[in-house]
């Protein structure tokens, strides 16, 4: 999707993936940023909070969501040559969830709402801080962050919790004893790896099939396969459904601004934001992801 957006902007870059363990992540971006062909990259798990530290300790720039959330998905060059940080995460799953509610239920009662993170890692990070500290209209005022781990998601819930907005109440509960049913309208945002085609779980769900009965929207930020266990499930019990491919489109275009702004400044005004998007949805239509 990224190659197709350069194509129509007249660009002779390149986007091609990267595999990085770990124990070589260091290694792997001191290696780019010494390379003057590149101009940046996408960070994905389970990376995330790692490169963040990683530019901090470093004394780098970092963006205020990436900053606020301790977690990087977007490296571009400084003026310095160097690489600097920011995080397009929220963006595009906030722009995902709203288009999808606006779209099908306009009337939804989002400061009424309340927003289940199920997950621990940068993403779940990234949304948590995000839904808590955003201001817009758009903006439910209650979050809980399920984890596996409990202690994961006290740690992920209170870093949301110190920047959350007066009014906002953040949670942290244990992922085996989530449950769905409520009195209240329920957002729930499924952050881990579990049902990924290519992950150690695939086709699987990360909460029990009985428990989706009570959720009103379901955002999933797999997005191969398009449709996961986890959205299929919860589309039978009657949920607005909002795929990880409309995360993964708006996140993509987000970056490729910061790329251009930074290293083709020329060239970043000719495609708006959402020509981006549409670009790139077109592209992975076209080869059949979804």
């Amino acid at each position: 999707m990224q190659n197709a957006a350069l194509e129509a902007l007249g660009l002779d870059w390149r986007y091609s993936t990267l595999d990085t363990t770990p124990d070589a992540l260091i290694a792997t971006l001191e290696r780019l940023e010494n390379d003057p062909d590149v101009v940046g990259c996408n960070v994905t798990v389970p990376h995330k909070i790692a490169v963040f530290e990683w530019l901090r300790k470093n004394g780098r720039e970092v963006g205020s969501w990436a900053a606020l959330a301790g977690a990087v998905n977007t490296l571009y060059r400084g003026p310095d040559g160097k690489f600097r940080g920011t995080s397009t995460d929220f963006q595009g799953a906030q722009n995902a969830i709203r288009s999808a509610v606006l779209s099908h239920r306009p009337d939804f009662p989002w400061t009424m709402a309340e927003v289940a993170i199920l997950g621990t890692g940068g993403s779940a990070q990234t949304l948590a801080v995000g839904f808590a500290a955003t201001s817009i209209a758009s903006s439910p005022r209650s979050m809980t962050v399920h984890g596996r781990n409990l202690e994961k998601a006290e740690a992920v819930a209170a870093i949301a919790r110190k920047h959350a907005l007066e009014g906002r109440t953040v949670a942290a509960g244990a992922l085996a004893e989530w449950q769905a049913p409520s009195n209240r309208p329920r957002i729930v945002c499924q952050t881990t790896t579990v049902g990924m085609a290519t992950g150690e779980s695939p086709d699987q769900s990360p909460v029990p099939r009985g428990t989706v009965s009570g959720v009103d929207v379901a955002f999933d930020l797999v997005y191969k396969p398009h449709v996961t266990r986890f959205l299929s499930d919860a589309f039978e019990n009657g949920a607005l459904v909002v795929h990880g491919i409309d995360m993964l489109i708006g996140q993509g275009a987000q970056a490729l601004i910061h790329w251009l702004e930074a290293s083709s400044p020329e060239s970043a005004g000719r495609l708006e934001y959402a020509d981006l998007c549409a670009i790139m949805e077109q592209a992975l239509r076209r080869n059949g992801v979804f």
